[in-house]
């Protein structure tokens, strides 16, 4: 599996754990925030620093791999 489909799910994964979350163990402050309309963007804040921390994951194990194998040559 590449990195783009493992992030896509991952991400898919993220976004729904979190509105899951909210959903079970702060039920009050979901449904305010679904109600005032703020709901999306949070999940949506949420999705972005997943994607974040997705890419920074991404690179440090590119720059690990490829300075691995560097050494080996």
């Amino acid at each position: 599996m590449s990195y783009a489909r493992y992030g896509q799910k991952a991400k898919q994964s993220c976004f729904m754990t979190a509105e899951w979350d909210l959903k079970e163990h702060y039920r009050i402050l979901y449904y305010n925030m679904l109600t005032a309309c703020k709901l999306n963007s949070y999940l949506a804040n949420i999705d972005r620093q997943a994607e974040e921390m997705f890419s920074r994951l991404v690179n440090t194990c590119r720059h690990f791999h490829y300075s691995y194998f560097a050494k080996m040559l």
